[in-house]
């Protein structure tokens, strides 16, 4: 597509809570032609960072031993704009204008997504 730019805007806070855990927030945008090369993202729904439209998400993380083990429990909710996020094929079609003949694959509009993780360093 010539002339056309794309963007996205991340940006997030980490508040100290008791027994020296974290809570975090974050929030992420993406315009109508940003494309984030992040394919090998494992997720279900694609990486937050390739999204066009906006993801929150908030998360708890709880030290168990030092900064070497922890604990990370979070949830994320995608609301996308645009079709096509992470994917170059195909033009982006704005989700509440989409029709049949203007997806090339499944059109998802809005995810919840929670998680846990325990992460070891060594």
């Amino acid at each position: 597509l010539d002339g056309e730019d794309g963007y996205s805007i991340y940006t997030g806070v980490v508040f100290p809570m008791p027994l020296t855990a974290r809570l975090g927030l974050e929030f992420n945008y993406g315009s109508k032609y940003w494309l984030n090369m992040t394919g090998a993202e494992d997720s279900l729904v694609a990486s937050k960072m390739a999204a066009r439209g906006k993801v929150y998400e908030a998360y708890y993380i709880q030290p168990i031993v030092k900064k070497n083990f922890f604990v990370k429990l979070g949830t994320q909710y995608y609301d996308y704009d645009y079709t096509g996020s992470g994917n170059p094929l195909g033009e982006p079609v704005k989700i509440d204008n989409l029709t049949a003949f203007d997806a090339m694959f499944p059109v998802i509009d809005k995810v919840w997504n929670l998680y846990a993780s325990t992460t070891l360093r060594f």
